[in-house]
C-alpha cells in the first residue's frame, strides 16, 4: 500500500493506541482521489440551522461533491463530551454536533466541509464512510442546482429538523 505525500513530503499520521496510523491509505474500493477538496460549493449561514453548504455550481446525481479525510479519536467513552461534562470538564456543545460514529467505538471528525452538511429527511446528497481508508465521501443522490443547500441524512437526529 502507498500513501499520498502531504506537507513537504510527510505522510499525514494520527496516533491510535500509542502507535502511528496513516489515515491516507490508498484503498482499491475507492474510485475517487484520496482527498477531493470541494469545488462549486460555499459555506454560508442557513436560517435556523447555523452554517450550511450551498451549491454554487450544478451537481448531477452520482457526482462526488467532496472526499473528506477523517480525524479518528480512539478509546473514547460512548459519548465523550457528555462524560466530560459529568466529570466537571468543559462541555463541548458545539463540537459534539460535528463528530461521526466510526468503528470499534471510535468517533471521527470530518476535515474539510464534512461536518457542515446539514440534515434533511429528504437529502440531496449522502455520506459514504470508507472505514478502511479513514475517509468520507459526499455524493449527490439527485441533481442539485446552484443556490440549493446540500444536505445529508444523519439517520438518528437529536433535534427537531426543519423539514
Amino acid at each position: 500500500m502507498t500513501s499520498p505525500q502531504v506537507g513537504g513530503g510527510q505522510a499525514a499520521a494520527a496516533v491510535h493506541g500509542g502507535q502511528q496510523w496513516n489515515p491516507a491509505i490508498q484503498s482499491p474500493t475507492l474510485v475517487t482521489p484520496p482527498f477531493l477538496a470541494p469545488v462549486g460549493v460555499e459555506v454560508v449561514p442557513v436560517p435556523g440551522k447555523g452554517l450550511g453548504v450551498i451549491a454554487r455550481a450544478p451537481f448531477r446525481a452520482g457526482d462526488v461533491i467532496e472526499t473528506c479525510p477523517m480525524l479518528l479519536v480512539a478509546d473514547v467513552p460512548p459519548d465523550p463530551f457528555q462524560a466530560s461534562a459529568r466529570q466537571g470538564g468543559e462541555r463541548f456543545d458545539d463540537l459534539e454536533d460535528y463528530y461521526f460514529a466510526w468503528t470499534d467505538g471510535r468517533v471521527a471528525l470530518a476535515l474539510g466541509l464534512g461536518g457542515l452538511y446539514n440534515h434533511s429527511h429528504h437529502p440531496n446528497a449522502r455520506n459514504i464512510k470508507h472505514y478502511d481508508a479513514a475517509r468520507m465521501t459526499i455524493e449527490a443522490v439527485r441533481d442539485i442546482q446552484p443556490g440549493q443547500e446540500i444536505t445529508i441524512s444523519y439517520h438518528v437526529v437529536w433535534f427537531d429538523p426543519l423539514d
